[in-house]
């Protein structure tokens, strides 16, 4: 768990220079890494490891978007495919084809992360099909 405010400005002053987190059944990776943003100043911070089939591509992309808004140019990117079994039993998604199907959901979030306001997100590929018309102005290119 996120030892919090004191610890994170310790080690920043001492050189850290990112923070990671992951997650389990009792620990968001995107919540956590959000604690990080608030408590640091200067270090990147985001999940080191975010369960990546458990959620959508526009899920992710979302929660990345949120916590640029905290730490800005200070955010990365970790996921992780988890298990067959945890795919299977505990998100109840199909997860065949991991590394494919990783490729795929890395470029489906992109779509979402490098689009312009007013912009439709289009993506087509084997496992994930986006058409995307968002009419808010919440977009514009984010490179994470």
């Amino acid at each position: 768990p996120w030892p919090g405010r004191e610890l994170a400005a310790s080690a920043e002053a001492a050189g850290a220079a990112g923070f990671c987190t992951g997650e389990f059944a009792d620990l968001s990776a995107y919540v956590n890494a959000a604690d990080m943003a608030r408590d640091t100043a200067t270090a990147m911070v985001g999940p080191g490891i975010a369960y990546a089939f458990a959620r959508s591509p526009f899920i992710h992309a979302a929660a990345v978007r949120h916590l640029s808004r905290q730490a800005p140019g200070r955010v990365f990117l970790g996921l992780g495919s988890g298990t067959p079994r945890m795919n299977r039993d505990w998100f109840g998604v199909d997860a065949d084809h991991p590394a494919p199907r990783m490729a795929e959901l890395i470029e489906a979030i992109q779509a979402f992360l490098h689009a312009e306001n007013g912009e439709p997100i289009r993506y087509q590929g084997r496992f994930y099909s986006i058409d995307a018309d968002i009419r808010a102005p919440v977009f514009g290119r984010l490179d994470v």
